[in-house]
C-alpha cells in the first residue's frame, strides 16, 4: 500500500511487550506498528512492563522509539476485599475486575512527559483495562483503543469449560466505560465488534491482525506431517489435549505414520505421546509451516481473533479447525481452510487432506489468496482511521 504522504506521530501503550514472539498477542501488537511503519507514519513504543519482555530485542527493533516504564502493581485493597467476599459467598464477583484495577497511575507522569517531548498526532492503547493511559491525551490527539478481545464476563467461557477462569474479565458497564475514554475503538474481528458497538457510542471499527504473506510453497506433500503452534495459557493446552487425546489416535489408525509437530511454550505442559514431536520455543516458525501437510488448530473458547489460524493462512497452508478457531473467520470456512466441531469431523477432515495431495494445493492457493484480501483490508482500514482527525472521529 502506497504511504498516505501525510506522516504521523504515533504512540503505542501497552502492557505487553512485542518481543519475545512467544503468544498470539505480542504478535499482534508487532503486526500493528510494523503495519503503521509501512504506511509512512512515526511509530513509538511505550512498553508499561506489566509483562516482562526481551528489552535488547526490542531496542534492537524500534531504536529510540522504545520507552519501558516499570510496571508497580496497584494496591486496590477494596477490590481484593470485595473478590475475597464473593469468593466466599460462591459469587462471580470473584472473577471480576474494575476496568482500572490493573493499570499503574505513576506511569502517567512518564507519558505525559513524553507526549510533550515528542508531540503526537495519535495515541493506541492496547487493552481495555489500560485504557486510563488514554486521559493523558488531550482532545488534539487521536485516542484509538486496540481491544484484543471482548472481556465482559470473559471468566464465564472459562466457567463453561470447567476451567478456573484466568487473566481478567469486567461486568459490561466497566468495559463500556473502557471504551467510552477513546476516540475510536478497534475490534480485532467484526463479531466483536458488533458487541462493542452495542455497548458504546464510540466509533468502532475492525482492524484484524495483518500476517507476513510467505510465497514459499511448502514442501509437506510426501510426508502426513501435522504443525500445532501455541503459547502455553490454559485454552491452548486444552486445545492441544483435545486433539491429542480425542482425534490424533483416530488420525493414526488410518494413517500409521502421521505425526504431529507442536512448538511453542504449549509445549512446556503437554507429556511425550506417541505420534507427537514436541519442539517447545521455536524462534523461526516459518520452516516449519512450509514443511506441514496440514495446519491444525483445534482451539474450543476463547474470545479475540485466532492469530495461529490467520497465520497459517498467510503461509498458505491448509487448515483444520473448530468453529471457536474459525470466529470472525467464518466467510472463509470451507475456501480458505476446513471448519470442523467434532472430534469425528475433525479426524476425517485430517485423514482426508493428509490423503488427497490435491485438495491440500487448492486449500493453500485459497488460503494464500484470502490472507491477501485479509491483510488489504485491514491495512485499508487502518489508514483511513489514522487520517481522520480526532475531532471528527469524535463525532
Amino acid at each position: 500500500m502506497e504511504h498516505s504522504g501525510n506522516t504521523k506521530k504515533i504512540l503505542v501503550i501497552s502492557p505487553t511487550p512485542t518481543h519475545p514472539h512467544s503468544a498470539g498477542n505480542r504478535a499482534r501488537i508487532h503486526s500493528l506498528m510494523t503495519s503503521m511503519l509501512s504506511l509512512g507514519h512515526e511509530v513509538h513504543f511505550l512498553h508499561i512492563e506489566k509483562e516482562a519482555g526481551d528489552r535488547g530485542a526490542m531496542r534492537a527493533c524500534w531504536g529510540d522509539r522504545y520507552h519501558p516504564v516499570p510496571y508497580r502493581p496497584p494496591a486496590n485493597l477494596p477490590a481484593r476485599a470485595r473478590r475475597k467476599i464473593c469468593k466466599w459467598l460462591g459469587s462471580e464477583g470473584q472473577y471480576r475486575y474494575g476496568i482500572d484495577e490493573w493499570y499503574d497511575p505513576s506511569a502517567n507522569g512518564f507519558i505525559r512527559a513524553l507526549a510533550a517531548r515528542v508531540g503526537f498526532d495519535a495515541v493506541i492503547v492496547e487493552y481495555v483495562f489500560f485504557s486510563r493511559a488514554l486521559d493523558c491525551f488531550g482532545g488534539a490527539v487521536l485516542k484509538l483503543l486496540d481491544t484484543h478481545d471482548v472481556f465482559t464476563d470473559r471468566h464465564r467461557r472459562y466457567l463453561a469449560e470447567g476451567k478456573r477462569p484466568l487473566w481478567f474479565s469486567a461486568s459490561g458497564r466497566e468495559e463500556a466505560r473502557g471504551l467510552g475514554r477513546a476516540d475510536v475503538v478497534i475490534a480485532i474481528q467484526d463479531n466483536e465488534a458488533r458487541y462493542f458497538r452495542g455497548i458504546t457510542r464510540r466509533r468502532v471499527i475492525t482492524v484484524g491482525h495483518v500476517v507476513p504473506l510467505d510465497e514459499t510453497r511448502g514442501n509437506g506433500a510426501e510426508a502426513p506431517g501435522m504443525l500445532y503452534v501455541g503459547s502455553g495459557n490454559e485454552i491452548n493446552v486444552h486445545a492441544a489435549n483435545y486433539f491429542i487425546d480425542g482425534i490424533l489416535p483416530e488420525v493414526r489408525k488410518h494413517i500409521p505414520s502421521a505425526i504431529l509437530t507442536v512448538a511453542g511454550g504449549v509445549c512446556d505442559r503437554l507429556t511425550d505421546t506417541p505420534g507427537v514431536r514436541l519442539l517447545g520455543q521455536v524462534e523461526d516458525l516459518a520452516p516449519l509451516y512450509r514443511a506441514a501437510a496440514i495446519v491444525v488448530n483445534p482451539i474450543l473458547f476463547g474470545t479475540g481473533l485466532k492469530i495461529k489460524t490467520v497465520e497459517a493462512l498467510g503461509f498458505g497452508r491448509p487448515l483444520v479447525t473448530t468453529p471457536a478457531g474459525a470466529e470472525g473467520l467464518e466467510g472463509m470456512a470451507g475456501k480458505a481452510f476446513v471448519m470442523a466441531g467434532t472430534e469425528s469431523a475433525f479426524s476425517s477432515a485430517v485423514v482426508t487432506l493428509l490423503s488427497d495431495l490435491q485438495a491440500r494445493r487448492t486449500l493453500a492457493a485459497n488460503a494464500r489468496e484470502c490472507a491477501a484480501d485479509w491483510n488489504r483490508r485491514c491495512l485499508s482500514e487502518l489508514a483511513a482511521v489514522l487520517n481522520t482527525p480526532s475531532h471528527v472521529a469524535r463525532g
